[in-house]
C-alpha cells in the first residue's frame, strides 16, 4: 500500500516552489497496516527528512559513478558492479603502489627546532 504525503510551507495555497507531493511505503505509527508491514512506521516529520535526503544521495551516487566508471555503462548487474569496482581498487591501488615507491615521502617537519646534548 502507498501512503501519499504533502509537505508545504502554506497548506491554504500550496506553494509550487515550497510543496512537496510525496508517495512511501512507510505507514502511519499505529495505523493498522503498521504492525505487518517489514518497514518501520514514519511520522510526517520523518518521511520529510528522508525525503529531504534524496538530493544528498543522488548527488554522492553521481560522484562514485563518474570516479569509478560507472556511467560508461547503462546496464549492470549488482554482481558485475561489484567486479568492477574491485577491478578499479586494485587498479587505483597499482597505481599509488607504483607512486610511492617512486616517490617516497619525505618526513614531516615540525617546526620545533631540534635540541642536541
Amino acid at each position: 500500500m502507498i501512503r501519499l504525503v504533502v509537505a508545504t510551507t502554506d497548506p491554504a495555497t500550496l506553494p509550487e516552489t515550497s510543496t512537496w507531493y510525496l508517495a512511501t511505503n512507510l505507514h502511519r505509527p499505529g495505523s493498522p497496516r503498521a504492525a505487518h508491514s517489514r518497514h518501520p512506521a514514519a511520522d510526517l516529520t520523518e518521511v520529510v527528512r528522508l525525503y529531504g535526503l534524496r538530493h544528498w544521495v543522488e548527488q554522492s551516487y553521481k560522484q562514485v559513478k563518474d570516479e569509478l566508471g560507472w556511467a560508461d555503462f547503462q546496464v549492470r548487474s549488482d554482481t558485475a558492479i561489484r567486479r568492477h569496482q574491485t577491478l578499479v581498487n586494485c587498479a587505483f591501488s597499482f597505481c599509488w603502489n607504483t607512486w610511492f615507491t617512486a616517490n617516497p615521502p619525505t618526513p614531516a617537519h615540525s617546526g620545533r627546532p631540534t635540541t642536541r646534548a
